[in-house]
């Protein structure tokens, strides 16, 4: 599972850029091998725990024939999504803004050792956020056809 996650977040990796991605796989230029904590492995398990949660919430908690309906489910569907949008956002964001990130990942320098250009920036990070979206609906939705069976409302949502 180790691997898995940083493979199913590089299907979304033109997003956010093949830079980020370097760090998220924890690499490290000072020493040109991956031997930083892969941050994928944190941001996907977090996703995958909030899935489940808002997943057993919505079958077995709410659970009430009000609720039992497609479109309640695609609201659910995105409000999971949306909030781990600003996970993965928080997550990128603070590593940036922290200087976690090495500096010769997140800029390009000239000859001259100046600023050529910028390669990790916030829209870098929002793009990952964009990317963990789509991880969480997916999770999501495979949760919710392993773990609809049991409910006794929601069995049939949001189709068999």
């Amino acid at each position: 599972m180790e691997n898995l996650l940083g493979h199913i977040y590089c299907w979304f990796q033109s997003l956010y850029g093949q830079d980020l991605s370097y760090f998220m796989w924890g690499y490290d230029p000072a020493t040109e091998a991956y031997t930083n904590p892969n941050l994928y492995n944190l941001v996907g398990l977090i996703t995958l725990v909030i899935s489940l949660i808002i997943v057993v919430v919505f079958y077995y908690i709410i659970n009430h024939p009000r609720y039992c309906k497609w479109w309640s489910w695609l609201i659910t569907l995105g409000v999971n999504s949306a909030i781990t949008l600003f996970i993965g956002f928080g997550v990128t964001v603070s590593k940036l803004i922290n200087g976690f990130i090495p500096e010769s990942l997140v800029y390009q320098f000239d000859e001259d050792g100046n600023v050529a250009s910028t390669l990790i920036g916030q829209t870098n990070c929002w793009g990952f956020g964009i990317a963990n979206f789509f991880v969480a609906a997916m999770f999501f939705i495979i949760l919710s056809f392993i773990l609809k069976w049991w409910s006794s409302c929601a069995k049939h949502v949001p189709f068999l």
